[in-house]
This record gives structure tokens, sequence and C-alpha cells, in this order.
């Protein structure tokens, strides 16, 4: 038994082989079924006159039928011309002659040649379609596996290798080449793939190896290409160009993807530098204040002695005080741990304990202090020490930028729900580009025509402390030049009494 398994094992591989090559190598199966059909008519040539017809012309259709289902529709209308040939002249009388006059036989004949011709077609057309239905499964199939293969690929770069694997595979392509960038080869290669030979051999009666390149594009933009060298053309025409589409859209998928991935990696390194920033402002901004503090007493203690530098000496210690305090709660804010506390107060207060601070700064410079409580005292919930510190960071500006002999005003009253306080000077006020940076911290404007000090910090760490009570701070141009800033803090508008029982009610 198990010589006889062995056998007919051998024997079915022998017919794989042969079947193999039939497909494989076109001439070889012409040779084979042209020698089939002589075969047959040799031996049926002995018995012409005995056999009815149909006995030859039946098998001689089958044998069209098979040798045109490996060979192909060009083999089966050779033979089925061939047998045609061979029936008028080996089995119709009078034999050995070739007529198409002869009686009725040649219904016989061309019924024949017509259903081999038409069998043929159709068997050709079948095959056709069933190899175009496999390689549309076989599409589709390799897009899934794609799919799943650039979401699991450890990196982009991978998965856009995996990209022009896949492109080379299906064109048959010797070379598939991604870039990002420019175009015309000129841009970033982030994917290449080499075959050493087309994935399908070249048919030269179907043309040369060409090139093909896909641009690449993510939301319209053009961010790079998809170039194919050495693509096979029978592979190309059998693709759809949905499967190319796909492709490219792979391609461009990933290119953004390592794009998004790069900025990513980019912000969070400018996080990270920015976080380390913060933590040397507030390190130094925290050393600072020691030798700070030592100044202003040996600056009061030189004034006693009648000093006339001691009082400048001061002036600036305070001014490099305020820089430092700023710097110091601006890392706060930033780490999120600026904390301001609430209690009652009144706008008058504020302002009269700006004003006393900022004394020595202003000097003979006339400050116009406007208080308007037509609707009630102006009380409200506000931490005072951080509002006196966005109200003096004002008024210092405002000294800094305004002539001289141009007195500054300082306007407090109640409008809708709010405590509102206006600084208003007569400076350059703010030129239109910079109006959306004046709020960041160390932003100095290339308007300014003269040295007038600071880093850039006193408006940003003003704006970060009213918003950190939820007020705003905002400017607007003043009309006849200068600038307005407006300092507003939430303030309804209950009795003074209720605010008071609120403030001195129990804790808990």
């Amino acid at each position: 038994m198990n010589h006889e398994g062995a056998a007919r094992e051998g024997s079915r591989a022998g017919w794989l082989r042969l079947a193999r090559r039939l497909r494989e190598e076109p001439l070889f199966a012409w040779l084979v079924w042209t020698a089939a059909m002589v075969v047959f008519v040799a031996v049926m040539a002995p018995h012409r006159a005995t056999v009815d017809e149909v006995h030859v012309v039946l098998p001689m259709l089958l044998l069209v039928l098979v040798a045109s289902s490996f060979g192909g529709e060009r083999l089966g209308f050779f033979l089925a011309t061939l047998g045609f040939v061979a029936i008028d002249i080996v089995f119709q009388r009078p034999f050995g002659t070739f007529s198409l006059g002869k009686p009725h036989d040649i219904t016989v004949m061309v019924a024949f040649l017509v259903t081999a011709a038409v069998s043929t077609r159709l068997l050709a057309r079948a095959k056709r379609e069933a190899e175009l239905a496999r390689r549309r499964s076989t599409e589709v199939q390799r897009m899934a596996d794609l799919g799943a293969e650039m979401l699991s690929a450890e990196s982009q770069s991978a998965a856009l290798q995996r990209v022009a694997a896949a492109t080379c595979e299906l064109l048959g392509a010797e070379r598939c080449r991604i870039s990002r960038g420019g175009g015309d080869g000129e841009g970033e290669e982030v994917a290449l793939v080499t075959t050493r030979a087309p994935a399908i051999p070249v048919d030269t009666e179907l043309g040369q190896l060409q090139s093909l390149t896909f641009p690449l594009q993510a939301d319209g933009v053009r961010i790079g290409e998809l170039r194919v060298d050495g693509v096979n053309h029978e592979a190309l025409v059998g693709t759809r160009a949905a499967t190319l589409q796909a492709l490219a859209q792979y391609a461009a998928l990933g290119l953004d993807r390592m794009r998004l991935a790069a900025d990513a990696a980019h912000a969070e390194a400018l996080r990270e530098a920015a976080r380390m920033k913060d933590m040397v402002l507030a390190s130094v901004s925290h050393d600072l204040r020691t030798p700070l503090t030592t100044i202003k007493l040996l600056a009061a203690s030189l004034a006693r002695r009648g000093d006339a530098g001691a009082r400048q000496i001061e002036e600036e210690a305070d001014r490099l005080s305020r820089m430092v305090g700023d710097l110091l709660d601006l890392s706060r804010a930033r780490a999120g741990e600026l904390t301001v506390h609430m209690d009652v107060n009144t706008l008058e207060d504020l302002v009269g304990a700006a004003v006393r601070q900022l004394a020595p700064l202003l000097g003979e410079r006339r400050l116009h202090r406007i208080v308007i409580d037509d609707d009630g005292p102006l009380v409200g919930r506000f931490d005072f020490v951080a509002s006196m510190r966005v109200l003096v960071n004002l008024l210092d500006n405002a000294a800094k930028y305004s002539p001289p002999h141009v007195p500054i005003e300082l306007v407090a009253h109640r409008s809708d729900g709010e405590l509102v306080l206006e600084v208003c000077d007569r400076g350059p006020g703010v030129a239109d580009e910079d109006l959306g940076r004046i709020f960041i911290p160390f932003f100095r404007s290339k308007n300014v025509l003269y040295d007038v000090g600071g880093a850039g910090l006193g408006l940003p760490m003003a704006k970060t402390l009213a918003e950190a009570q939820g007020g705003r701070l905002t400017y607007t141009p003043r009309a006849g030049g200068g600038s307005v800033f407006t300092f507003a803090l939430p303030a309804p508008e209950p009795s003074i009494g209720a605010v008071l029982d609120e403030s001195e009610a129990p804790a808990g």
C-alpha cells in the first residue's frame, strides 16, 4: 500500500508540474496541444470510414477548450482552425482533398468552427474575469494588511517603508522611493525599497518598464511624493486606479503623522525648555531678594548720615525689587502655584497705597486722581497686595513713557458690576503690530526710541495678577495720543453692610 500511495503521489506531482509548464511556458503549450491534435487525427484517421463525424467533432471541440484554458485564446483559435482543416481533408469524402463545396458536410465543419471559436472566446473571457477578481481580492487583502501594518509599526519610518514595499509588490517595480518636501527628487528621502528584478516578468510586447510619480498631499497641501521606477506594464494595467490612490493616501498619511510626531516632539522640547527657564528664573529671583534687602538697609543708613546719593540707591533698589517680584510671581503663575487672598477693600485705599509707594519715583511729575463714587462706595473683594502691584506697574509704565511736563490721569469708578481703574498717559502709545504682543513676557517694542529701562515683565505680570482675581487688564489707544490701560475687578453691587457682613462671617 505504501508503494502504491507513493506512486499515486508521484504521478499527481508529475501532472501538476506538467500543468504548471503548460500555463507558464506558452511555446511549450503550443507544441504539446498541437501535437495532441495531430495524434488524435492520426488515431481516428484509420476508422474514418466507419466512425460518424460527430464522434470526431466532439472530442476535437473538447481538446480545443482544454487547450485554450491552458494556452489562451490564440491557441484555441489556432487549434479550431487546424481541426476545421483536418475534418475537411481527413474525415469527409472524398478523403485527402480540401474543398468547401462538399455537400452537407460543410454544415458540420462550420458548426464546429463557430462552436470552437465562441467557446474559446467565452472561456478566455471567463479566465480574464477570474484573474481580475483574483487580483482585486489580492489588492484588497494587501491594502487591509498594509493598514494593519501601519498601525502596528514601531515608527512612522517603518510604516512608510512597508508602504514602499507594498507598492513595489503590486506594481512589479524595481524601486520605490518616498520623500517629503519638494518634488522632482529634491525632497528628503524617508523610505526606499529596491528589488533586484521586477516582481512580475516583463513582457516586451506590452511595453518597457517605466517610472511613475504620485504627489502626496495633506489638507490640499503637497507634503511629498511617491516615486516608483521600473514599473511592469502588465502589473500596472491590471492594477486599479483606486488601489494606486489608496497607496498614495497611505504614504501621505504616514508623512503627515511623521510631521505631527516631529511637531509634538518639538512642542514638548519647548515646554521642557520653558519649564527649565521658569525654574532658573524662580531660583535667581528668590536668591536676589536677600542682597536687595541688604542694599536698601545700607542705603537707609547712608541717608541718615546725610549721603546725597542714598535716596537714588534706594529708589533703584525698589525698582529692582519690583522686577524680581515680577519674575518670581510669573514663574509661580506658570507653575500654577500663584495664590491670591480675596478680602474686602476699597479702591480709595488701593489708589492711596500705590501713589505713596511710587512717590519717590514720580517726583515732581503730576498725577491727577479722579475718584467717581456717585453710585456708592467703591468697595469690593480683591487681593489688596496683588492689585496694588498691578496698579504700581501701570503707573510706573505711564511715568516711563509720558513726557515729564504732561500729567498722568488715574480714574477710579464702578461700571457694569466691576470696579474699574484707568491709567491714562500721553506717551507714544502702542503700535498696531505690537498690540498682540504687549502682554507677552520679555517683549520690548522696537518703536521705543529711547531707553526707558525695564525687562518687559510689568504688563505681563499685571495681566496675570488681574486674571488671577477674576479680573481683566486691557489696552485702548487714547484720543489725541497716548494709552489707556484699564484694570477691572469683578464687584457686584450689594450694600456696604452686606459686604462687611460677608467679610466678618466666621470661617467654617
